[in-house]
């Protein structure tokens, strides 16, 4: 059992469940045909007898000579009315022992169990007895007898064994039907099944990229929907970090390339190591160091280890001495800083303040590098009913909508010409993002397209203000 396939599984489920079924009914049937048969027989014979009663009180109002009529229309079975020497209490012995006729004064008419005609019969007796009426009055009751030991006649007999081939029949034909219903189910609900199956192993081969066509909107066909979105978030995350791994090894290559340069030609003894060129090597080291330091802090969010030392932090004070670090970058390039405070008072959030330097001080040089000479940057603290939010917005080279809802991922760069330029992979704004969300915040970018600048948003709960 266990190494069969789905699909025989499922066939064989539905073809034992229909077997055991059938067998059930047919056995049922079988068993209870014949007594069914005989109590047909039994309450149909009652009527007639409450019909003959009935018929003949309406006739004669009274009982004188019922016994010979009753008797002539149910002659015994072990001998025949006919004969004129058969006395009624002869008859009465021999026939219809199971059924009795009792008049309204509790007299025996058609004798039952132990009693005689004439007969008075106690009430007891009478409890399940059938009333015949006439004209809303009870004339007669009639006593039924049991069903047991009730013998089928041989019609009856042909007709139940004929009934009982056409069910074995019909049986049969229901489980022939059955396994070919069970093959077409089979195959309809393993068929995706074994789909997932194979793509699935195709992907443990490392082939990510897999699709399977969707029918319906059933379970399996919901589960089929998760399978393929899961294998394009998964072909396309390996995707990213193939070319996350590449752009990493190649910021990482070019500080070394420079650094061995000119280390290994002053080891030749073909240049002098003056103070000018180990600044070079200096400031190139300086750039690993702070690229490999980016991306520890980006394991760490990943992991949700990233510490955070939170405490009562004023967003001004902040932004206030962020401004004032970036004043000396902003006059070289030409480029000016507004800060605007607009609360009305004070306020203080649960924050890590060198993290929230860290943050806006990412957004900050990120602005400073794609915004053109005389262009601005303006920064706006303020308050609405539900957050405490921060806005830095410039007037730099902005981006398309396509770019903005991956602005923050790591492995993404809307111009892969902006590291060459500025020999940086990117990373600030994926650190701000961990950052800011490690925080209970949230960080968000817009842009109205290019050449129209960015606006970078960063909002915190307003219950967590105090």
């Amino acid at each position: 059992m266990k190494n069969l396939s789905l699909r025989n599984k499922l066939m064989l489920s539905y073809l034992l469940i229909a077997f055991f079924s059938s067998s059930l009914i047919y056995g049922l049937i079988r068993l209870g045909g014949e007594q069914r048969v005989a109590q047909l027989i039994h309450d149909s014979h009652l009527n007639e007898i409450h019909d003959e009663v009935l018929n003949w009180y309406r006739a004669e109002q009274s009982w004188q000579g019922f016994q010979r009529y009753f008797f002539s229309l149910h002659p015994p079975k072990a001998k025949q009315l006919a004969s004129s020497e058969t006395s009624p209490e002869d008859q009465s012995s021999q026939i219809l022992k199971s059924h009795g006729v009792v008049s309204a004064d509790n007299r025996v008419l058609i004798r039952f169990l132990d009693f005689r005609e004439d007969d008075i019969v106690p009430n007891a007796y009478l409890t399940d007895a059938i009333p015949v009426q006439l004209d809303h009055q009870t004339v007669a009751y009639i006593v039924p007898g049991e069903t047991v030991g009730i013998t089928l006649a041989s019609e009856e007999q042909i007709f139940l064994q004929r009934t009982n081939e056409v069910l074995l029949i019909a049986i049969i034909a229901s489980l022939i039907l059955a396994t070919l219903l069970a093959l077409l189910f089979s195959r309809i609900i393993s068929k995706p099944v074994q789909a997932l199956t194979s793509a699935s192993e195709k992907m443990a081969q490392g082939r990510f990229n897999q699709q399977i066509p969707v029918q319906g909107d059933d379970e399996i066909s919901r589960l089929v929907k998760t399978f393929n979105k899961m294998s394009d978030d998964i072909h396309s995350l390996i995707s990213k970090r193939t070319q996350f791994t590449a752009d990493i090894s190649h910021d990482l290559g070019t500080p070394l390339q420079i650094i061995s340069g000119y280390v290994e030609t002053a080891l030749d003894g073909d240049m002098e190591l003056t103070k000018e060129r180990l600044h070079i090597i200096a400031n190139e080291a300086e750039r690993m160091r702070r690229l490999i330091k980016d991306l520890s802090l980006l394991a760490s969010s990943d992991d949700g280890n990233l510490p955070m030392n939170r405490q009562p932090v004023d967003p001004d004070a902040i932004l206030t001495s962020c401004v004032k670090s970036f004043t000396q970058a902003s006059k070289k390039k030409k480029i000016h800083i507004h800060y605007s405070n607009e609360l009305n008072k004070p306020e203080t959030l649960q924050l890590d303040p060198d993290r929230m330097e860290q943050v806006i001080g990412n957004i900050l040089s990120n602005a400073l590098r794609f915004t053109p000479a005389h262009g601005q940057i303006d920064i706006t603290l303020f308050k609405n009913k539900t957050s405490l939010c921060i806005t830095i917005k410039d007037n730099g080279i902005g981006a398309e909508q396509s770019v903005l809802a991956n602005l923050f991922d790591r492995s993404f760069q809307a111009d892969s010409s902006r590291s060459a330029k500025t020999g940086n992979k990117g990373l600030g704004l994926a650190i701000s993002k961990a950052l800011v969300e490690a925080q209970g915040g949230l960080i968000s970018a817009a842009s109205e397209g290019l050449g129209k600048g960015l606006t970078i948003r960063i909002c915190f709960p307003a219950d967590a203000s105090h």
